[in-house]
């Protein structure tokens, strides 16, 4: 775990000190796509994903960490969360990609409101997984995996 703590504070200081090259303006013009801080969707830069990387290994360490710790009852949230992530990650894809723009939502959030509305879906995942768990997440995409593998 400590191994994996230093990697994600490495990438993260890595990426800080690559957008601080961006900022101040140090970078060649054939490199500033590589440091570029604000990114269009794809492909992401490689500052943004040692930040993104970095940030999210942290996080995963001090999770691992305080499970060492302090094991999670199996009906904390985050247990919630990761039984029901599959399904969590395939709506998430019919929601922004296939309901967005048949609505007229795709991009037509200003970034606040784009804040809020993740907030709010996250929030309703995370009560709808914990409510699912009283029914061991029955017809869930977890579930039809374990089915079709046997």
């Amino acid at each position: 775990m400590r191994s994996l703590a230093q990697l994600a504070l490495a990438m993260v200081a890595v990426g800080g000190v690559a957008c601080s090259f961006e900022l101040s303006g140090a970078v060649h013009p054939v490199l500033a796509r590589a440091f570029r801080l604000p990114v269009p969707y794809f492909p992401a830069s490689v500052t943004i994903i040692l930040l993104l990387l970095g940030t999210t290994l942290l996080a995963v360490s001090l999770a691992a960490w305080r499970e060492v710790r302090r094991p999670l009852a199996p009906t904390h949230v985050l247990v919630a969360l990761g039984r029901a992530s599959l399904t969590v990650f395939v709506v998430h894809v019919w929601l922004f990609r296939e309901a967005g723009p048949r609505l007229g939502l795709w991009r037509t959030l200003s970034p606040g409101a784009t804040l809020v509305a993740i907030g709010l879906v996250g929030a309703a995942a995370t009560g709808l997984a914990c409510r699912w768990q009283r029914v061991q997440y029955r017809y869930g995409a977890e579930w039809l995996v374990r089915k079709l593998a046997g």
